[in-house]
């Protein structure tokens, strides 16, 4: 799939076998089309300025995807890949693995490419699983990682304490129930326990005990 008509020409010169060209942009795809009721794999070397809306895209329509391969900005997929503990950990690792396992395969130097880039490449692969993260309400969820890492330097319980508008007690006893140390900064929260955070939330807030900020 290639909209650059220089890059398309080349490409048809070449007489790939079992190859369809697609000249169109990946973002207006309908993966569902292609795909044809069968899961399908995704291989790219994608124009870093729209990896971000590039993984939007399959995300939402991660049912028609097995598995991605593609090359990113280094660091940027150092971010995608990154767990808990690095301080590559942030919003987009949570975002990215809430869906799907990702894997930092190799680094691609900057010499590997013409014209040379300013940046290293590296090469990722990301394998979707459904329901791989299980959390009683998505949008609060990705709320409250989003608000979390904005302030990744500060204790996670005092994002908490503004974000729910209530004591630092409840704060306390909130991440004591999650199994989180009251200590913890973001960037040293599993998914899995920012899920227990957000459910845990989620359900004090339908009790009608906590108020949630707008």
């Amino acid at each position: 799939m290639e909209i650059d008509p220089e890059a398309v020409k080349k490409l048809r010169a070449l007489n790939l076998k079992n190859t369809v060209i697609i000249e169109r942009d990946f973002l207006d795809i309908d993966i569902n089309e292609l795909a044809c009721g069968q899961k399908v794999k995704i291989i790219g070397n994608i124009p870093y300025y729209i990896t971000a809306p590039i993984i939007e895209k399959t995300i939402a329509e991660r049912k028609n995807i097995s598995e991605m391969y593609f090359t990113a900005q280094k660091e940027v997929a150092e971010r995608i890949c990154a767990g808990e503990g690095s301080k590559k950990y942030g919003s987009l690792s949570v975002f990215v693995q809430f869906y799907a396992d990702a894997c930092y395969l190799f680094k691609i130097g900057k010499k590997a490419f013409f014209p040379e880039p300013r940046v290293d490449s590296a090469f990722i692969k990301i394998v979707f699983r459904e329901g791989k993260i299980k959390t009683a309400d998505k949008t609060l969820f990705f709320k409250i990682v989003r608000g979390a890492f904005k302030g990744r330097r500060k204790m996670l319980a005092t994002f908490l304490r503004k974000f729910l508008k209530i004591s630092g007690i409840g704060v306390k006893e909130l991440l004591l129930e999650a199994g989180v140390n009251i200590s913890a900064r973001p960037e040293g929260v599993s998914i899995i326990d920012f899920a227990k955070i957000s459910d845990l939330v989620y359900n004090k807030v339908h009790n009608s005990k906590f108020k949630i900020q707008n």
